[in-house]
């Protein structure tokens, strides 16, 4: 089955790593050429462009953070391109989709979904989305295991340990604020 990521970033990089581990063929998107050619080199197809994904994956996974230049980049005509019948998971930000047009998209059948993210979280009680058939609603912890956690806080302390010898921690990252300014996605805000 092939299965297409947009973004790859730490989550989308680590899932199309582990899909293709497991012998799932991966096509990849990401805004940067060296992003997509980066990942063609761990055995993934790497798009030419976003429509070529769209149009032929069976299943579209999204783990694309929003920023200034992608705040709702899949749109109607984006949705449009996907074959009815196909598979899209939302994982990443609300942001990052027109959310009524998703949710139009798939009350109206062209393809089934799944979503951990919303614009309001969590959504409300009364929300559209809770009563579209063939979409499977998540709360957004989708990585809150109790391993996954385990393991945060097993990176938190070894990064502490180095910062207090004086070394530069390994899985905390400093936020460059170049990429916090064209950041999108809640609760980051100006001052």
């Amino acid at each position: 089955m092939q299965i297409a990521m947009i973004g790859l970033g730490r989550m989308g990089g680590n899932m199309s790593r582990r899909l293709m581990q497991a012998g799932h063929q991966c096509v990849v998107y990401a805004r940067s050429a060296k992003s997509r050619q980066e990942y063609a080199g761990y055995g993934a197809t790497a798009a030419a462009s976003l429509e070529d994904v769209l149009r032929t994956s069976q299943v579209i996974v999204v783990f694309a953070g929003v920023t200034s230049e992608n705040r709702g980049f899949l749109a109607k005509r984006e949705f449009e391109l996907i074959a009815p019948g196909s598979i899209f998971l939302l994982m990443s930000r609300a942001g990052i989709v027109d959310f009524p047009e998703f949710l139009r998209q798939v009350e109206g059948g062209r393809f089934l979904a799944a979503t951990d993210v919303f614009p309001a979280e969590p959504a409300p009680p009364g929300d559209r989305s809770r009563r579209i058939e063939g979409l499977l609603l998540s709360p957004h912890r989708a990585g809150a295991t109790r391993d996954s956690l385990h393991e945060i806080g097993r990176q938190t302390v070894a990064d502490a340990e180095l910062i207090l010898r004086g070394l530069p921690p390994l899985s905390c990252r400093r936020a460059q604020r170049e990429t916090v300014l064209r950041s999108r996605s809640k609760p980051i805000e100006r001052s």
